[in-house]
């Protein structure tokens, strides 16, 4: 199932089923205030790892190159935590 996600000023991301219209959470972003900065699909990779990709055509807005960056950073993702890399803590 193919997962997508706009993300907004201030607040970060909204991520929802493909089910869910990207025009239902921009009318909620604009309800609450935020700016939609990128929309399009995300996924998990084969490391567990969210990666961000493709557009919404409905709010003719794609995704950005540092769209994957900032989701994992809000879901609290570090790869080098995860990976053991570079003295991180487990």
């Amino acid at each position: 199932m193919k997962k997508k996600y706009v993300r907004v000023t201030y607040a970060g991301f909204f991520l929802f089923a493909e089910e869910v219209p990207h025009l239902y959470i921009e009318y909620i972003a604009k309800q609450g205030g935020y700016r939609i900065i990128s929309a399009g699909f995300w996924n998990l990779d084969d490391e567990g790892l969210a990666v961000c990709y493709g557009e919404s055509v409905g709010l003719r807005v794609k995704s950005r190159p540092d769209d994957t960056d900032a989701l994992r950073e809000f879901l609290g993702q570090n790869a080098e935590a995860i990976h053991g890399e570079k003295g991180a803590t487990k």
